[in-house]
């Protein structure tokens, strides 16, 4: 009998700092929530330049007023390559789940020697466009919208960083969103392993972030 009531009190104690334990762990847990990204090449070759980087998410729930921030991080281990003039570097665009709000953005190279691009932009779903041009690649303003880059290296990671103010934002619930780094931008790292691609998603700069990410395998 007195054995069952120490066994009985230790299934007690151990249940209460079990409790105890969870209820320290899950605000640490609620400080961010999680997105859905994927990106494609899933797989690729070390050292090829020849692939077509795309990642897209669709905003299955978002916090109150939207996403008005994306950080994006390339890992280190790639390398940015300056296109020559008039090719695609990155292009992003945003559609809701209505399809009556599509926001398309196109950067293109306009001086490998400066940096600077030339961006194409549209509000209606890519039936007109605007362009902005001469722009710093690590700086580019698009009236209250901001996009920048911050090229990978061989040994640093890489950032693109877009602001949306304006009619650009925000980024509802069920939308998709979709980043593209054109053909030939990107070398792939020369050794290979597993490489994660990463996103944060803010409502201000301050909230709390919604993250999510993908590992490339290059072989």
């Amino acid at each position: 009998m007195n054995n069952n009531r120490r066994f009985l009190r230790s299934i007690t104690a151990s249940l209460a700092i079990f409790s105890i334990l969870l209820m320290m762990t899950l605000p640490a847990f609620a400080d961010k929530e999680e997105l859905n990204i994927i990106v494609t090449p899933s797989a690729a070759i070390a050292g090829s330049t020849s692939d077509t980087y795309r990642a897209f998410f669709i905003t299955t729930h978002v916090p109150p007023g939207g996403f008005f921030f994306l950080d994006a991080t390339i890992p280190a281990g790639y390398e940015f390559i300056f296109p020559p003039a008039g090719n695609e570097i990155v292009t992003y665009s945003m559609s809701d789940h209505k399809a009556d709000k599509e926001i398309i953005v196109t950067i293109i190279s306009d001086n490998p020697t400066t940096k600077t691009v030339d961006v194409k932009f549209s509000v209606d779903g890519g039936k007109t466009f605007n362009i902005v041009q001469d722009q710093p690649i690590n700086n580019i303003v698009i009236g209250a919208s901001t996009l920048k880059l911050t090229e990978p290296t061989s040994t640093t990671p890489g950032f693109l960083n877009v602001s949306l103010g304006g009619i650009a934002g925000p980024i509802t619930k069920n939308s998709v969103v979709k980043l593209k780094m054109a053909k030939g931008t990107l070398k792939n790292p020369d050794i290979p392993g597993k490489y994660i691609f990463s996103l944060v998603a803010r409502n201000s700069p301050t909230s709390t972030p919604f993250t999510g990410e993908d590992v490339v395998r290059i072989k």
